[in-house]
C-alpha cells in the first residue's frame, strides 16, 4: 500500500489520500492505520466484520 500512495503522491501532490476497508477488508485497514499513520490523510473503516481487535 505504500507504493500505492507513494505513486499517488507523485501524480497527484496536491491531493487528500484516505485509505477506505469494507468488511473483511477492515481488519487490514486497522492494522494499516497503526502503521501508517500520518502517511495518509485519513482511514476509513466501513461495513465492519466482527473481530477480537482492541486498540
Amino acid at each position: 500500500m505504500r507504493g500505492v500512495v507513494a505513486d499517488l503522491k507523485t501524480k497527484f501532490p496536491a491531493a487528500k489520500i484516505y485509505i477506505a476497508g469494507t468488511s473483511m477488508g477492515t481488519t487490514e485497514n486497522i492494522y494499516m492505520s497503526e502503521n501508517m499513520d500520518g502517511e495518509v490523510a485519513g482511514f476509513m473503516h466501513t461495513s465492519s466484520v466482527a473481530c477480537n481487535w482492541r486498540p
